[in-house]
């Protein structure tokens, strides 16, 4: 789940899993840290994901169809005509990776772990409901 570790908890067990959570086969990611990341292309692949199923908004109509969905703070994060605007400011605003001078694939990797299950009300759902997808 989205927020349940810190920025920096992600960062470490990313780049060493063993460090946080003793158990762990996951392998180090180190390079996440290193490597800058490309966003250059964020809108076309923004458009993509479009493609098949994921309400990123185009137009003023789907934009306000995201508001009433998910209210005006996530509608903006799907708005493919920011993307790149939207991408670099939650970069530097949140500063995933502890680094703020340069967007890295740290930076996406965290920001899509926080994310994660932030935009379900599992209260809605019986429990187990979604053991019945598995």
């Amino acid at each position: 789940m989205g927020n349940k570790y810190s920025n920096q908890w992600h960062v470490q067990h990313l780049v060493a899993p063993r460090s946080v959570v003793r158990e762990s086969i996951m392998p180090n990611y180190p390079w996440l840290l290193e490597n800058k990341l490309k966003y250059k292309d964020i809108e076309a692949r923004l458009k993509a994901l479009k493609a098949v199923g994921v309400p990123y908004s185009q137009t003023k109509a789907e934009y306000d169809i995201n508001v009433k969905r998910f209210g005006e703070d996530v509608a903006k994060l799907l708005d493919t005509n920011q993307a790149e605007a939207n991408l670099i400011e939650q970069a530097f605003t949140h500063n995933y990776d502890g680094d703020k001078t340069n967007i890295t694939e740290m930076d996406a990797m965290v920001a899509y772990l926080q994310v994660l299950g932030t935009m379900v009300d599992f209260k809605k759902f019986d429990d187990g409901h979604f053991a019945t997808f598995r």
